[in-house]
């Protein structure tokens, strides 16, 4: 999914976006009872919210990195 040319930021908004949207996802369906889906849609935000800080950590490495070649 990463690759070296791809911009880090991006992929964090990306990632941002879509646990936000699955969160909302989530309550939507408990309102409605729809059981099954809501489960897939909170794994979905768990996993999103385990993904985002790895992709802060990328970003704070690529900045050091910058730093020291500047």
């Amino acid at each position: 999914m990463y690759k070296k040319n791809c911009n880090t930021r991006k992929w964090m908004y990306l990632c941002a976006v879509t646990g936000v949207m699955n969160l909302l996802a989530f309550i939507v369906c408990l309102y409605f009872q729809q059981w099954f889906i809501s489960g897939i849609a909170l794994l979905l935000t768990i996993r999103q919210a385990i993904v985002l800080p790895k992709w802060r950590k990328k970003i704070k490495q690529e900045r050091i990195a910058e730093n020291e070649s500047s």
